[in-house]
C-alpha cells in the first residue's frame, strides 16, 4: 500500500471545501507530497532536538561531577547490572530533578 493512497482520505477530511484543505486555501497548494515533506521536517527536527539535549546533558554532567556520581549511583541501585527499562526509568528521581 502506498503512503499517498493511505493519506488521501485524511487530506480530504481536512477540506473546508470539497477536497481543498485549509492549508491549500491559504497557500494555494497542499497535496500528498507537501504533507510528506512536512512529516519529514518534523522527524528531522526531532532528531536534532534530541541530539542537542543529549549533548547538553553530557556537557553539564561532565562539569558537575557530583551530580554525575549521584545519578550513576541511583541508576546502579535501581537497575544493578541489568539494562534500564521504561518502568524503571520513570522511577529515577535525580534524572528528573523532582
Amino acid at each position: 500500500m502506498r503512503v499517498g493512497t493511505t493519506l488521501e482520505p485524511y487530506i480530504r477530511t481536512l477540506s473546508p471545501k470539497h477536497g481543498q484543505s485549509t492549508a491549500s486555501a491559504v497557500t494555494g497548494d497542499c497535496n500528498t507530497l507537501n504533507l510528506l515533506d512536512e512529516c519529514k521536517t518534523f522527524y528531522i527536527a526531532s532528531q536534532e532536538t534530541t541530539s542537542t539535549l543529549l549533548g547538553w546533558t553530557i556537557f553539564l554532567l561532565a562539569i558537575h561531577t557530583d551530580w554525575q556520581e549521584e545519578a550513576r549511583k541511583e541508576v546502579l541501585n535501581l537497575f544493578g547490572q541489568q539494562n534500564p527499562n521504561p518502568d524503571g526509568i520513570t522511577k529515577l528521581k535525580t534524572a528528573r530533578m523532582s
